[in-house]
């Protein structure tokens, strides 16, 4: 369970869109360029 709950949060946070400069971006791509 702990295993399986550790992977659904981090893909929550994944699938959820950055406002960056007038655009939706995935997060990921946003942590990815910091």
């Amino acid at each position: 369970m702990i295993i399986s709950s550790f992977w659904v949060r981090p893909l929550e946070m994944f699938n959820k869109k950055v406002l960056l400069h007038g655009k939706n971006i995935p997060r990921f791509e946003f942590i990815a360029e910091k």
